[in-house]
């Protein structure tokens, strides 16, 4: 989210979007046990027998995992757990040899805009999973992390996946699967994760059976049977239903990866004070035992049944592994998930009427006269550099009267609307832009470098990139206008783009959400206000120089949610003794909060794959990842990497407790506030721990630099060209003279494909209806996975996906009605249907020709797929005034296809 504001907003921000990625994170099956209260030693380690002593043991450190990516290889036929996203969903696969992969389901929510990520556990009895998805688009909306993922039940051996009714939180350690059918889901309620609900779930049942409020942060949560158990600051706590936590044992720095084990008891890991080694760790009622350390970025505990197996140990205690049933294994047994396999199952809803339920936001996506066209990545780049230069200016890059088919729209240009502010910066420095690597990164990070919604190719215009435009709940039975994110384009910019905001006027809206070089220009102005911001308050990063790229970790952080300045009387800086007053930057996102896994390196630093699990990082620390990682489009990088000065082939990353610290923001890494345990290393009252302070882990001049490319006077890349072309004009092979053509749109708007009424050989004959999905309460829900495309007769075609048609609320209906001379009733007429070129892939896709009132009707399944921009027979029938031709989206042969709605001709073969 890109806001102006300078308190906290509830952040509304867009990641990037990506295909084909793999997710594992595995949880196996565990049996019956109980955990009892610890004995009074609890927090000690059982001394160690003559056989019991930590010895080394080799590691595999070129195959070590990171949390989230990997699993273990089973060979005794228990069901292995992985997941990964496509364009058809997020496949939850099963494997029982650790080498055959095979899709149980494929989860889509529908209204899910985007690739998904996810997190996914096994019941211990080993027949169900749950299952957390958001689409990676949301994953840098810290709402949408906390509290907007989608959670599943997944029966393993039916495929039957149960959307449960409740939003949850995508982490790392959510949901937590316990003995029998039971998992945890978290959410946290309050703002900078100050309350936390965790939900149980029968995974029999599908069905959520208790909602536990707790206050403070809770990570960590697993079912065991003697109740919920999850870390609470530096303690693991059991939690009672009422929401009291009760400290079991505590613990040096951070316990994660908690695990119920067959005897009863818990298996996690610890880290210690600074996070820099990880133990594991058995606990019973005899109380605790060490069982191995490690390095925390290598040292894994993952579910293994009733043989939990502890992986990147460096040192172990072999009885103690032994009696805890824990193995061990090393990087030469990891596996990974299977290649893509076609899905079997799926789980997608739409639907609505008429009128779309109007939204808060405004610009409309669904406007045909409002159509953006897609920038490929290197003119997304060019225009970054020029914008951050105050360089789009002047007649050179002023937008042409009524650009982009914005009628009635002025002449203008982005960095006269959007001027680039001069940095502040220390004195004997020259350097006050955004770098390039700086603005290239947080475009890969907010949008995968996309001005239109992610179905449009480049060259190609469709509908504005939207983030959640409707309000719309999980299983889209709802809206709540109030909850719409407004977030639009390449930077996503929310700050002036409600109805009912004044910054921007009707026109101003318009060209941010349409014109990619607009919301370049709109973006870096409020990325270049939150660094003078934090700047003038004493929050600076290193030197403050804004050459560096590290430099822009403070900025970044704001950019995402925002800055809360205090009292006005104690602004955030050094002097300022009141941290909790004073304000500063969010909890969220402080790399020393919980949410994210202590272990983690840094974000792409070794593997593009760190982009299947972008939750398990800070926003500031994934667009620093994309600095040193250009995204690949089409195969290699969109933009350059940046010049090392630090000896080392990366940029610098603060350590994870580099502002969490007493005097910085009450905040301490290896203790819990005895008098508000709920606050966890937070040691604020309110539960506040807000960064104020300059912070240096850089050496002065040494940080990693980029230089423009682009400067005064040069232009824009090419687009693509735009193949195939759109149908303005009726191939007359295929359609002849004196037909009938009812297109998708009653009167022709101006479109970005060239398609306008002078130039076409054909009219409107007749009338089209798109009538969307409805619920109890009349809201249109339809249209929330209903979106525009420039392609199909006269340069516009909708779509929407396929659905199973189980709920009428989530089916879609276009009519397209000729209008039938009297005097050609009862006559025999082809009828055929244009199949654009993009976005419409479905297959078997029933039309449904209805002859005339009274006359019955015929039904035709067709496949949509592999036809660009051509004309399919249906056949041939007697039709009478009245007649139609119906399609839904319902009811199809396939899981996840796109419906496209385009146009009709009807032509008379026996008069």
């Amino acid at each position: 989210m890109r806001t102006t504001s300078a308190s906290f907003p509830s952040a509304r921000s867009r990641a990037s979007l990506y295909r084909r990625w793999g997710l594992v994170l595995v949880t196996a099956a565990l049996t019956a046990g109980s955990l009892g209260a610890p004995s009074a030693a609890a927090g000690a380690p059982v001394p160690a027998g003559p056989d019991d002593q930590l010895s080394a043991v080799p590691v595999d450190t070129a195959g070590a995992p990171v949390v989230g990516t990997t699993v273990v290889g089973t060979t005794d036929g228990r069901i292995t757990l992985s997941g990964y996203a496509d364009d058809d969903g997020y496949h939850l696969q099963t494997t029982t040899d650790g080498r055959t992969w095979h899709d149980a389901a494929v989860l889509s929510p529908a209204g899910a805009d985007g690739t998904l990520t996810g997190y996914q556990c096994l019941s211990g009895d080993g027949r169900y999973a749950a299952v957390a998805v958001l689409p990676t688009a949301a994953v840098s909306d810290n709402t949408a992390t906390d509290r907007g993922a989608y959670a599943y039940a997944v029966d393993l051996r039916t495929g039957v996946s149960t959307l449960l009714p409740q939003r949850v939180g995508l982490m790392y350690f959510s949901p937590g699967c316990g003995l029998g059918n039971t998992a945890v889901f978290t959410r946290y309620t309050g703002t900078d994760q100050a309350a936390t609900e965790l939900l149980t779930a029968d995974l029999a049942t599908g069905t959520l059976s208790a909602a536990v409020p707790v206050t403070g942060q809770v990570t960590s949560a697993v079912p065991t049977a003697t109740g919920l158990v999850g870390v609470q600051g530096s303690a693991l706590v059991s939690i009672t239903g009422n929401g009291s936590a009760t400290p079991r044992v505590r613990v040096d720095g951070l316990a994660y990866q908690l695990h119920p084990a067959a005897d009863g008891g818990i298996t996690y890991l610890t880290t210690s004070g600074d996070r820099s080694t990880a133990t594991a760790v058995h606990l019973d009622r005899a109380g605790t035992t060490t069982l191995g350390t490690g390095s925390t970025d290598t040292l894994q505990l993952l579910g293994d049944g009733d043989r939990q197996t502890l992986i990147g140990a460096t040192t172990i205690r072999t009885a103690a592994l032994e009696r805890a049933s824990v193995t061990l294994a090393s990087g030469d047994r990891l596996i990974r998930a299977a290649a893509a396999v076609r899905p079997t199952a799926a789980v997608r809803a739409a639907a609505s009427k008429t009128t779309p339920t109007n939204s808060v936001c405004a610009v409309n996506r669904l406007d045909p006269a409002i159509q953006v066209l897609q920038p490929t990545a290197a003119q997304a780049d060019w225009a970054g550099q020029l914008a951050a230069q105050n360089l789009l200016v002047g007649s050179a890059y002023t937008r042409k009267a009524g650009f982009s088919g914005m009628v009635g729209m002025p002449a203008y240009a982005p960095n006269k609307d959007f001027p680039a502010i001069v940095l502040k910066h220390p004195a004997g420095t020259t350097w006050n832009t955004v770098p390039r690597s700086v603005v290239s990164a947080v475009m890969a990070q907010e949008s995968n470098l996309r001005q239109a919604s992610r179905y449009t190719p480049s060259g190609v215009p469709g509908g504005p990139l939207i983030g959640n435009y409707y309000g719309s709940n999980p299983a889209l039975t709802a809206m709540n206008p109030a909850d719409a994110d407004c977030g639009y384009g390449i930077m996503q910019v929310t700050s002036g783009m409600r109805t009912t905001d004044k910054s921007f006027t009707a026109n101003g809206k318009k060209k941010v959400a349409v014109d990619y070089q607009e919301n370049i220009a709109a973006g870096l102005q409020i990325l270049q206000g939150k660094w003078n911001q934090l700047y003038s308050a004493g929050i600076i990063a290193n030197d403050g120089s804004p050459k560096y790229l590290e430099n822009w970790y403070f900025a970044l952080w704001a950019y995402n949610s925002g800055i809360q300045l205090g009292r006005t009387d104690c602004s955030p800086a050094p002097t300022c003794t009141d941290v909790e007053k004073a304000g500063g930057l969010s909890w969220t996102n402080n790399p020393a909060n919980p949410k994210y896994p202590p272990g983690r390196k840094p974000f792409l630093r070794d593997s593009y794959n760190d982009a299947k699990t972008p939750a398990n990082w800070p926003y500031q620390e994934r667009v620093l990842g994309w600095m040193g990682q250009p995204q690949i489009v089409n195969g290699k990088g969109a933009y350059p990497k940046p010049t090392y000065n630090t000896g080392t082939p990366w940029l610098k990353i603060p350590p994870t407790t580099a502002f969490c610290t007493p005097a910085g923001n009450n905040c301490t890494p290896s203790s819990t506030n005895p008098t508000t345990p709920s606050a966890g290393f937070c040691q604020s009252t309110t539960l506040r721990c807000w960064w104020s302070s300059p912070v240096k882990w850089v050496t002065t001049g040494k940080g990693a630099v980029s230089t423009y490319r682009y400067g005064k006077g040069s232009k824009q890349p090419a687009s693509p060209t735009l193949k195939p072309a759109a149908s303005c004009k009726v191939s007359r092979s295929a359609v002849p003279v004196g037909s009938i053509i009812v297109d998708n749109q009653n009167s022709r708007s101006k479109n970005l494909r060239g398609c306008t009424a002078g130039n076409a050989n054909w009219s409107q004959g007749g009338t089209f209806t798109y009538r969307y999905g409805t619920n109890a309460a009349g809201k249109t829900m339809g249209a929330v996975d209903t979106h525009q495309m420039g392609s199909g007769l006269g340069g516009h075609s909708i779509f929407t996906h396929s659905d199973d048609g189980k709920n009428p609320a989530l089916v879609n209906t276009g009519t397209w009605t000729p209008k039938i001379k009297s005097a050609w009733a009862g006559k025999t007429f082809r009828v055929k249907v244009l199949l654009p070129a993009y976005a419409a892939d479905a297959r078997g896709v029933v039309y449904t020709v209805k002859l005339g009132p009274g006359r019955g009707s015929k039904k035709v399944r067709i496949n949509q797929g592999g036809h660009a921009e051509q004309w399919v027979t249906l056949g041939t029938y007697k039709l009478w005034p009245g007649a139609s031709v119906t399609l839904t989206n319902a009811g199809t042969n396939d899981s996840n296809g796109l419906v496209a709605f385009d146009a009709v001709a009807f032509t008379v073969v026996k008069k």
